[in-house]
């Protein structure tokens, strides 16, 4: 599993984060903690272009 391909695809795809947050979709090989921290990571726009760009 590559996190950052994962990250990529759902910057590119955001509505996933949508179905990953009501439990319609799940990530392969990721486990529900590492699932988790990448919604969190979202919500709190730490994977945003803006906060990538600023850190």
């Amino acid at each position: 599993m590559n996190i950052q391909n994962i990250i990529a695809y759902l910057m590119k795809n955001p509505g996933v984060i949508g179905e990953l947050k009501s439990g319609n979709a799940s990530l392969i090989h990721a486990d529900a903690q590492t699932t988790a921290a990448i919604i969190q990571g979202f919500k709190k726009e730490y994977m945003s272009a803006k906060y990538i760009w600023e850190y």
